[in-house]
């Protein structure tokens, strides 16, 4: 009778084998041409140096584009700075909008972890001869754990995997798909703008430049979800735990404060007013955070700065649960309604007086 059954789904059972040979064989494919010129048209996003080049290409098209006399000195101009939190957060079309066009946006928001990953996207900046009018400087209270802590919590985490998590990783890590899944998102992003761009301009549009390649485009997001699983937000929540996260001395003793207050001088010595941003934190990290965190990083901000009356405004407690991918990534909802609240904040601030051209003179 199993044999009978057997060879009633021996045909499904050959193309069920098939498939996972060819999927099999066309990842170690993938993963063999991974760093080769074949794979080159797909940025490196996930790694980090493929935002880094965005940003470069940002900063680089708007320094052009005020030296050349293409864009009208007509308003503020604005940087907006930070990791992934701030680049999947922080809607610029929005702030525009919202602000009624009144100030220009540049993104200068990458990838990494902790303040120093922060102020190698400043860096980009700072090394340019871009002079904004005002830098926004995206953070979470996590930026200011040290990484060499951080690292010791992923090894803490990997320590008390079950074999079945560390079989489900290794597998999950090994799919070229996963491991580029960002990349791909970026890559259909970018591609979707450019023929945007191109139909436009072929039927007449008024913007003669491609949105992919326009200084003042959105920020790249490549999450590509909107909600990850509460399971995921728990894992992410035990690896803040071991990283001292729960701690207020994890924080007190931090180095990055002063990194951060380093990057605050730098910029303002450029003549750059700086406004910090404490991006929203999801409802499970703020409870799991330690209390008073917020008002020690903000003193620390200010002592190390040398800026007693450093504008920082914090949204950490502005957003739903709803408004989250995980943690600390905002999904769509959420970002238009931090984008919302930034702009209503930053138009406060009256920016009467102005750089028309804010790069630096030759």
């Amino acid at each position: 009778m199993v044999a009978g059954i057997l060879s009633r789904f021996r045909p499904f059972l050959l193309i069920g084998a098939a498939i996972v040979i060819w999927v099999v064989v066309f990842n170690f494919g993938l993963l063999a041409l991974d760093r080769s010129s074949a794979l080159a048209w797909l940025p490196d996003r996930s790694a980090g140096i493929g935002y880094i080049l965005e940003s470069r290409d940002r900063v680089s098209g708007a320094v052009t584009a005020y030296r050349d006399g293409n864009v009208a000195a007509d308003r503020p101009l604005a940087a907006v700075i930070g990791i992934s939190d701030v680049r999947e957060g922080v809607r610029l079309e929005v702030l525009s909008k919202d602000m009624g066009e009144r100030w220009r946006f540049l993104g200068v928001a990458g990838a990494g972890a902790g303040m120093p990953a922060v102020a190698e996207q400043a860096a980009i900046l700072t090394d340019s001869d871009l002079r904004p009018d005002v830098a926004i400087i995206g953070f979470t209270p996590l930026d200011f754990i040290d990484v060499s802590k951080l690292r010791q919590g992923d090894a803490a985490v990997a320590e008390t995997q079950s074999v079945k998590d560390r079989v489900r990783d290794t597998v999950r890590d090994g799919a070229w798909i996963v491991r580029r899944r960002a990349d791909i998102s970026g890559w259909f992003d970018t591609t979707l703008l450019g023929v945007h761009g191109q139909l436009q301009k072929a039927l007449g549009g008024a913007d003669a430049k491609a949105p992919a390649d326009n200084p003042w485009r959105p920020l790249m997001r490549t999450l590509g979800v909107e909600h990850y699983p509460a399971d995921f937000l728990r894992k992410s929540l035990n690896r803040l735990r071991l990283s001292g996260g729960d701690k207020i001395e994890t924080y007190s003793q931090s180095g990055a404060a002063k990194v951060a207050g380093d990057l605050i001088r730098r910029l303002q010595a450029r003549g750059t007013r700086v406004v910090l941003v404490e991006m929203p934190l999801h409802p499970w990290l703020r409870d799991t955070l330690p209390a008073g965190v917020s008002d020690l990083i903000a003193a620390r901000l200010r002592q190390e700065s040398g800026s007693p009356n450093l504008t920082i405004l914090n949204y950490s407690d502005r957003v739903s649960a709803d408004g989250f991918i995980d943690l600390v990534h905002l999904n769509t909802p959420g970002g238009k309604d931090l984008s919302g609240l930034m702009a209503a904040d930053l138009d406060r601030l009256n920016i009467s007086t102005f750089n028309p051209r804010p790069i630096a003179t030759k």
